[in-house]
């Protein structure tokens, strides 16, 4: 219909009847442009919104594994350090020696990554996030994650060297039934005088010692990432709301 007209303006000529049916279809066009441009602006804030709201979540749960773990590798810092003073000074702490004998070996598995950040960069809409720095906080905290996973083993293997070496000197708790939770692990009695003597325990414990200092310096590390990407994230959703 619209080219017919323009056929037959033309040949009349009228120029403004042509002018108004292309301006017309220019306005049409960009009208039509305009609302696809504002609905996927729309889509895009939405998903954004969901995006932030999960990787809270994950944020928040992540936090409080991360705060379990500090906890476990300070009790057993502080475990770790009266068993080696009281085989210096050849006197334990007799109220906490049964329980500092266990938790001395104690490991916290770290942090993972957060699935919903993992899930955004495998579908490829990590650049939707238009903050730059909450992008940057994500992807140094996911490649520090994995490089503290990756290490994993070297900071257990001399754990376990030290719970088999401390096992020398400890008698469990052997009930000959299912234990619970909260028994698995309980002694009996420790050898004291094992503890001093073996010249391999003050070294096990000081290197057990030395691992809990530094996984414990690795999750302190992890939790201030955290935190710095919880503000970041709720700074980003105020902007969004």
């Amino acid at each position: 219909m619209f080219l017919r007209r323009l056929t037959i303006a033309h040949k009349k000529p009228d120029w403004f009847t042509v002018a108004v049916e292309i301006l017309i279809v220019v306005l049409g066009v960009f009208s039509a442009l305009q609302v696809n441009n504002w609905n996927t602006a729309r889509s895009d804030r939405a998903e954004a919104r969901i995006f932030l709201e999960l990787l809270e979540q994950d944020i928040a749960q992540t936090l409080d594994r991360t705060d379990r773990a500090l906890e476990t590798h300070a009790l057993s810092l502080a475990a770790t350090a009266r068993l080696i003073q009281g085989i210096q000074g050849e006197k334990f702490d007799e109220e906490t020696l049964l329980q500092d004998t266990v938790a001395a070996t104690n490991l916290a598995a770290p942090p993972g990554t957060s699935a919903t950040f993992t899930q955004r960069v495998l579908s490829g809409r990590l650049t939707r996030i238009h903050n730059q720095q909450l992008r940057r906080s994500l992807s140094e905290y996911d490649s520090f994650i994995r490089f503290v996973a990756s290490q994993y083993d070297v900071f257990s293997g001399p754990v376990t060297q030290t719970r088999h070496t401390l096992m020398q000197a400890s008698m469990l708790n052997s009930t000959g039934r299912v234990k619970s939770i909260n028994e698995l692990g309980q002694l009996n009695a420790v050898d004291r005088q094992m503890l001093i003597n073996n010249p391999l325990m003050i070294t096990a414990l000081q290197t057990a010692y030395g691992v809990h200092e530094n996984i414990h310096a690795f999750i302190s590390r992890i939790r201030a990432q955290l935190l710095t990407i919880q503000t970041q994230i709720r700074a980003e959703q105020e902007s969004k709301a």
